[in-house]
């Protein structure tokens, strides 16, 4: 093992209020992101929690109506309905998710240009 001169000697204070230099600065852009990115969590969870009751009830309700159906017609037309119903209200849903994450995207980039 080689004989370390003065000179290869870190004092362990500075190198660890180095260490919390570079943190800080590594961080510093990210805790404007705090706030970005708890408004799009509780946004998205709340719309995610709104959209499922919506789309159960609606999935009951298709039940409570196909019980009552007499006719194969009746049946294929109510089911029909409940499809295209469905698909709209998923693309709907979809697009209000990435309006949620276009919006922490560019708090994000605004916060990096700060």
């Amino acid at each position: 093992m080689a004989n370390r001169t003065s000179k290869d000697k870190t004092d362990p204070a500075d190198a660890m209020a180095q260490m919390t230099d570079w943190q800080k600065a590594a961080m510093a852009p990210m805790a404007g992101l705090a706030p970005a990115w708890t408004e799009a969590v509780q946004d998205y969870m709340r719309m995610s929690g709104e959209f499922l009751a919506r789309r159960v009830e609606k999935d009951m309700q298709l039940q409570r109506e196909l019980l009552g159906c007499r006719d194969p017609k009746q049946w294929q037309e109510l089911q029909a309905h409940f499809m295209e119903e469905a698909m709209e209200d998923y693309r709907a849903q979809s697009g209000q998710m990435a309006e949620i994450g276009r919006r922490f995207v560019d708090a994000a980039t605004n916060a990096q240009k700060s």
